[in-house]
């Protein structure tokens, strides 16, 4: 996105400093290769793409490798050329007013990645209608955005960026997509911290840090064929992460199942003391009734006559 009042290599700038290496994004964005690979099967050999915000051009250089033949569109200059200087095709232009000047049914994928919370509604709503427009049939949309849900992303990661205009509600979205005509849109939540959760599984962190950071959307235009399935193999590589509701199920869950455990134990422990305590009861009781009984009354002169022999013999050996 662009800002009248910023250099042209500010945002380059700023995407270096706070999303991450392109090494690091070109890593991440591989979990959608079998997204790519689902789509040429309802294809030719090779499709062919548009990659609206292209910015540093870590996705047009992974489809491109991969035998996906992807444009890049952004209306930054300093973004624009630096994906020409990797050797990808990008045009610095408005992406509503590029895609107006396609033809119907010419694309087979369209991506967003972290484009539409920059947006305002109207104009998504209508950049949304030119892309079921310019999609061939059983084209597919992919659009990547902060996930709002995760409390740290809601409440101050998202607002680290000063370009950002609203957090993406991904159920509104999808609704709007599939009003509009796709056939289907689902969000995947996605870019979960895995250390947090394996470490401290039922810790705060893993409430705030293990929950997915970022929520891919995806929707699907009509076609006669080749029709995706939302549950289909390829959505499996995205691995999505826990939502914060999930996580706090899950956490709620196991410390309730702790405490039964804990529970049932003391309860273990506090008859197994009862136990020991009815057992010395017991053993007194009985301990009591023979000290008192006429038989151990009557031997009492037989056990002062052992201790004598017994105390003869002890000096006996001195």
């Amino acid at each position: 996105m662009n800002n009248s009042s910023m250099d042209e290599d500010y945002y380059l700038k700023f995407e270096n400093t706070f999303r991450g290496s392109r090494t690091e994004i070109i890593e991440r964005l591989k979990i959608y290769l079998p997204l790519l690979t689902a789509a040429k099967q309802t294809s030719a050999e090779q499709i062919n793409g548009i990659d609206i915000g292209c910015g540093r051009g870590e996705w047009l250089e992974l489809c491109n490798q991969n035998n996906v033949k992807m444009i890049g569109i952004d209306l930054n200059a300093g973004m624009v050329q630096f994906c020409k200087e990797q050797g990808w095709p990008a045009i610095q232009e408005d992406a509503k007013i590029y895609l107006e000047r396609q033809p119907d049914n010419s694309c087979a994928i369209i991506s967003l990645f972290h484009v539409i919370e920059h947006l305002e509604h109207e104009y998504l709503l209508e950049l949304i209608g030119h892309t079921l427009r310019v999609l061939a049939p059983s084209g597919i949309l992919l659009m990547e955005t902060p996930s709002s849900d995760n409390l740290i992303v809601a409440s101050r990661g998202f607002y680290a960026d000063p370009t950002h205009l609203r957090p993406i509600h991904p159920d509104t979205t999808c609704f709007e997509l599939m009003h509009l005509g796709y056939s289907w849109a689902k969000p995947f939540y996605i870019n979960g911290h895995n250390l947090y959760r394996e470490s401290d599984p039922l810790g705060l962190t893993s409430l705030l840090a293990g929950t997915a950071h970022d929520v891919v959307i995806i929707a699907q235009k009509p076609g006669l064929d080749g029709h995706l399935q939302p549950e289909g193999s390829w959505s499996k590589v995205l691995n999505e992460t826990e939502t914060t509701m999930q996580a706090a199920t899950r956490i709620d869950s196991e410390q309730q199942k702790r405490y039964l455990q804990l529970t049932d134990r003391c309860n273990q422990i506090e008859a197994m003391a009862q136990a020991a305590i009815d057992s010395a009861e017991l053993a007194h009781k009985k301990a009591t009734e023979l000290y008192n009984s006429p038989i151990w009354k009557a031997a009492g002169p037989l056990r002062r006559l052992i201790r004598s022999v017994r105390a003869i013999k002890a000096a006996m050996l001195k």
